[in-house]
C-alpha cells in the first residue's frame, strides 16, 4: 500500500467522544482509514463545557487521532451575528493554521466555530475543500423545518427566515431582552455552577422565554422586523459568498445539492460517503411479534413521536413492539413519548438510551425485523438508514431529504409521508397482513449495495491531490 505524505486539518463542529451525530461519525472514520494510509490527520473542533474558561485550546487524541479542541458554546450569544460569525475564533484559527502547517483543510461543519474559515484559509494560500453535512449555511435551525409546519420553502434568501419560530423549538437567533443580564449569567462563577445541567427541561425552556425575545409567526408575518430581515439575507449571502473560497464544494446526496444550487450557490459535487462493510445480521424469524426499532436521538424533527401515533391506528395493536435507541436531547419531548406509550400493552414499547458503536449497533439489529425512520425533515444522508441496510434489515423512512435515494419502495423497504396520517400504519398492516413481503424486504436489504468506505477514500485522496496541485477541474474526477 503506497503512503501519502501530507497533512490535513479536519473542521468540524463537534467530535468524539462528547458529540455523536452523522458528521462526527464520518469525520472519525475518514481520518482513522486516511491515517492508515500514512495521511497525517489533525481534527479541529469545539467542546461545550460551560465549567471551563471559553477559549480554552485544549490538544489531546481521540484513538490515536490529533484533536484539537476550542471550548466554546452558542450559551455566549449576545447578537443574532454572534452564531455564525466569531471574530476571536478566527484569529485563533490563523495561529492554529501557523502552527499547523496543514497542506489541506478539509471542512465538514463549523458552527460554534466560525464563518469565515474557509475566507481566511484562502487569504493563507492554504487550500481546502467543503464537505456539506445540512442546511445550517442556509437555514440557522441547519433542518430547513418550520416549527409545527413542515419543511420550509424557502429561505429565499433569508427573507423567509425572519419570520421562522415556534413554542418546541425556539427561533435560535432570538435577541436577548436583557444584554446585561446575559453577560452577567456567563461569569465563570455562575458558569461553575453549570444550572443548564441541573434545571429542568420545563424551567429551562422558561427561562429561556424569559431571555430572549420570541416574536409570534404571524406578527412577524404580517408586520416583520426590517432589522432581522436584513440580518437573515446578509446571513444568506455570507455563506454563500465563503463557498466560493474551497476548491470543491462536496454533497452526500442528490437531493442537498440540488437544495443549495436552488438557491443560487456554487455548482456542488455529488460525492456519496463511505461505509464499511458489516457482516449481515442472522435473520430474525416472524412470529407473533413484528420487532422495529427507532435508531437517532429523540427530539421532535426526528419525528419519534410519529411512530407510537401510527401504531395507535392498528386493528393488532399488540403485534408490535418498538425499540427506542437514542440520546433524549429534549426530555420534554421524551416525556410526550413516554405518555402516548402507556396505550400500548406493557412491554410493548421500550426506551434503551443511547447506543454507541458498531458492535452495540449490530445487537441492536439483530433483535428486530425492520428500522422505521420517521424524519420530518429533509434529512440529507442518514447514517442509520445505510447502516441498517448494510446489516441486511430492511427500513420504512420518512419520503423527505435523501431518504429515497437509499430505501427502494417496496424493494428493501417502504417510503412514507410523515405528513400523511395513516401512512406509516398502512405500511405496518401490509406485513402484519402478509410476511411474505418482510421476507421480500429483508432479502432486498441483504442485496442493497452501498458505497465502501476503502473506495470513498481513494475519491477523497484523489481530490486532496488534486486541490494541492491547483488543479481548477477537479470535480471532474468522477
Amino acid at each position: 500500500m503506497t503512503k501519502e505524505r501530507f497533512k490535513i486539518l479536519m473542521v468540524v463542529h463537534c467530535f468524539l467522544p462528547e458529540s455523536i451525530g452523522g458528521s462526527e461519525v464520518y469525520t472519525y472514520n475518514l481520518s482513522k482509514l486516511l491515517m492508515e494510509k500514512g495521511v497525517n490527520v489533525t481534527v479541529l473542533t469545539t467542546l461545550h463545557d460551560l465549567t471551563l474558561e471559553r477559549y480554552k485550546v485544549i490538544k489531546t487524541d481521540f484513538e490515536g487521532i490529533n484533536v484539537i479542541k476550542i471550548v466554546n458554546s452558542q450559551f455566549y450569544v449576545n447578537a443574532f451575528i454572534d452564531y455564525f460569525m466569531n471574530p476571536h475564533i478566527d484569529r485563533m484559527f490563523m495561529r492554529i493554521l501557523a502552527e499547523e502547517k496543514p497542506d489541506l483543510i478539509h471542512f465538514q461543519h463549523i458552527p460554534y466555530l466560525s464563518g469565515r474559515l474557509p475566507e481566511i484559509a484562502h487569504q493563507m494560500n492554504i487550500p481546502s475543500i467543503f464537505t456539506i453535512h445540512d442546511y445550517w449555511y442556509i437555514c440557522y435551525r441547519s433542518q430547513l423545518i418550520r416549527p409545527g409546519i413542515g419543511p420550509c420553502p424557502g429561505p429565499s434568501e433569508g427573507i423567509y427566515c425572519a419570520s421562522c419560530n415556534g413554542v418546541s423549538i425556539p427561533n435560535p437567533t432570538a435577541v436577548p431582552r436583557f444584554p446585561m443580564l446575559n453577560k452577567l449569567i456567563q461569569l465563570p462563577v455562575i458558569r461553575k455552577l453549570n444550572l443548564k445541567e441541573r434545571l429542568s427541561p420545563w424551567v429551562k425552556q422558561k427561562v429561556r422565554s424569559i431571555l430572549y425575545k420570541q416574536p409570534a409567526e404571524e406578527e412577524c408575518l404580517s408586520n416583520p422586523y426590517i432589522l432581522t430581515i436584513l440580518e437573515n439575507m446578509f446571513r444568506f449571502n455570507f455563506f454563500k459568498r465563503q463557498f466560493l473560497f474551497p476548491k470543491i464544494v462536496t454533497s452526500p446526496s442528490y437531493h442537498l445539492k440540488r437544495r443549495y444550487e436552488n438557491e443560487g450557490y456554487r455548482e456542488i459535487v455529488h460525492l456519496p460517503l463511505g461505509f464499511n462493510n458489516p457482516d449481515k445480521v442472522e435473520r430474525l424469524a416472524f412470529s407473533e411479534k413484528l420487532r422495529i426499532a427507532y435508531l437517532g436521538n429523540i427530539v421532535p424533527w426526528k419525528g419519534a413521536i410519529i411512530i407510537l401515533r401510527e401504531l395507535l391506528k392498528l386493528q393488532k395493536r399488540g403485534a408490535v413492539e418498538v425499540h427506542f435507541h437514542g440520546r433524549p436531547n429534549d426530555k420534554l419531548y421524551l416525556e410526550e413519548i413516554k405518555n402516548l406509550a402507556r396505550a400500548f400493552p406493557d412491554g410493548s414499547i421500550k426506551f434503551h438510551g443511547a447506543y454507541r458503536g458498531d458492535k452495540e449497533l449490530k445487537e441492536i439489529l439483530s433483535r428486530v425485523h425492520l428500522v422505521v425512520f420517521p424524519s420530518l425533515w429533509e434529512e440529507n444522508y442518514p447514517l442509520v438508514v445505510r447502516e441498517a441496510l448494510l446489516r441486511g434489515v430492511p427500513v420504512i423512512g420518512s419520503k423527505l431529504g435523501g431518504v429515497p435515494e437509499a430505501v427502494e419502495d417496496g424493494v428493501n423497504g417502504f417510503i412514507f409521508d410523515p405528513y400523511k396520517e395513516g401512512d406509516l400504519a398502512e405500511k405496518i398492516n401490509l406485513i402484519l397482513e402478509s410476511p411474505k413481503i418482510l421476507e421480500k424486504i429483508t432479502e432486498g436489504a441483504r442485496n442493497t449495495k452501498i458505497e465502501s468506505m476503502e473506495d470513498h477514500v481513494g475519491k477523497i485522496i484523489k481530490i486532496y491531490h488534486d486541490a494541492i496541485a491547483d488543479n481548477s477541474d477537479i470535480k471532474n474526477i468522477f
